[in-house]
């Protein structure tokens, strides 16, 4: 595992990634985040690097998939995300949150319901699945190989809690 340290910049991550033959000359067009982003994300430990059995340098994210069923709706789904440049981000899925360095899984189900949904942990019911580990292409980092560490979190939304539309 490689944690990125305190002495390490943007541009010693762009040689590491170099180094590694991850290219990445389509970041920061379209969805795809660029270099910076990624250092931050690493900074703030949402994601580390490691290298894989292969020899490959792999991106490790531990996340929270929260499948929100809502008594009037079903089960509720994210349209789309803005991005902090201003970007939108189409999504058509159940949301979901990265796990901090310092954060369990159940903090950040309980973070991301205050965030998505503004709701507090007396107006639902949660149930928390045991991980489950997924390797499949990054469409903010394409390039570089990404392992996800996935919680699946069911979430029962009391009867009245009512989630305005466009939620």
């Amino acid at each position: 595992m490689i944690r990125v340290p305190v002495e390490m910049s943007v541009q010693g991550l762009r040689k590491l990634l170099h180094l590694f033959g991850v290219k990445i000359d389509s970041w920061g067009a379209g969805e795809a985040h660029d270099v910076d982003r990624f250092f931050r994300e690493l900074q703030l430990g949402e994601s580390f690097l490691r290298i894989g059995h292969s020899g490959e340098l792999e991106r490790v994210l531990r996340v929270v998939k929260l499948i929100i069923e809502d008594p009037d709706k079903g089960i509720l789904l994210e349209d789309y995300q803005i991005l902090p440049d201003g970007r939108r981000k189409d999504r058509g899925q159940t949301p979901s949150g990265k796990i901090g360095i310092n954060e369990t899984p159940i903090a950040a189900m309980k973070r991301e319901m205050d965030e998505e949904l503004s709701l507090s942990e007396q107006q639902y019911k949660a149930r928390i699945d045991k991980p489950r580990t997924e390797e499949r292409p990054s469409k903010s980092y394409p390039g570089l190989r990404s392992i996800y560490e996935l919680y699946s979190v069911y979430v029962r939304l009391d009867p009245k809690v009512k989630i305005p539309d466009g939620h």
